[in-house]
């Protein structure tokens, strides 16, 4: 499954000053967070790591309990913005968007940045924010979740040249290699770049056999080759190895089934 965002990198500790206090220090991410509650830094922790593991209800339920317990942290709502932008539910992402604008801390210039992309999506949702993952960029310019957000303004955009180069940078970036496999390989495919596409899809198994994700991810390759009995068979065993968070895997080899006449 494609996710929006990928695992952050655990690479540097950081602390920031909020308008109610100091900032607890994270070795979970890799750019400044601005919050004065450790108990919502823990729960935007958890949620993110579900999140880049494709459990959604879990991540949005640890991001909802960290807004109640610390509404003007805007990171918990920054992440679920941009998810619902993703899926094209405005609804939702006008929620979580205006509540990362009323925040009243005194954000760092990174999370400035990051708020001022949500602002523009939301004054026009067919606007181009690439500018600002790009000057989040020169600002973490060794920041995986930087570069991650430069990605995903740059999916929004459909600049899928640019994207591609950003996510061959963050290749350089980290040894946690395996999410960017993932998004690699779609965006090889949006490029139609069908044998880079595969090898990508082929790396992330390699790199986490593991997560049924992997498989989910080579059964949509296989879809889009037209090779449904292999699609088939890959989506069967992401269900299989997480018959609880994989219902979707299922779903989509049940659909193939009557292309196979199963």
């Amino acid at each position: 499954m494609k996710t929006f965002l990928e695992r952050v990198m655990l690479f540097f500790v950081f602390s920031s000053i909020s308008i109610v206090g100091i900032a607890q220090e994270t070795d979970w991410t890799d750019i400044p967070v601005t919050s004065s509650s450790q108990k919502a830094l823990e729960l935007y922790k958890t949620g993110s790591i579900a999140m880049f593991d494709v459990n959604m209800n879990k991540a949005s339920d640890c991001f909802k309990k960290a807004n109640e317990l610390e509404p003007n942290f805007i990171m918990p709502n920054v992440l679920l913005a941009t998810y619902y932008f993703y899926l094209k539910d405005m609804v939702k992402f006008k929620e979580f968007a205006n509540k990362v604008l009323a925040s009243t801390y005194n954000l760092n210039e990174s999370e400035i940045l990051i708020q001022k992309a949500i602002k523009r999506l939301l004054d026009d949702p067919n606007a181009n924010v690439t500018e600002f993952g790009e000057k989040l960029v020169k600002l973490n310019p060794k920041s995986v979740y930087a570069y991650q957000m430069l990605a995903t303004y740059q999916g929004f955009a459909k600049d899928y040249d640019g994207q591609n180069k950003t996510y061959l940078a963050m290749l350089q970036l980290t040894k946690d290699q395996a999410p960017i496999y993932n998004s690699l390989g779609y965006n090889y495919m949006e490029l139609n770049k069908i044998d880079e596409a595969w090898t990508s899809f082929e790396k992330y198994i390699a790199a986490a056999p593991k997560n049924p994700n992997a498989y989910d991810s080579m059964g949509d390759y296989y879809v889009k080759t037209k090779d449904y009995k292999k699609a088939h068979a890959y989506f069967s065993k992401a269900y299989r190895m997480d018959t609880i968070n994989f219902k979707f895997s299922n779903e989509k080899a049940n659909k193939l089934e009557s292309e196979l006449g199963y």
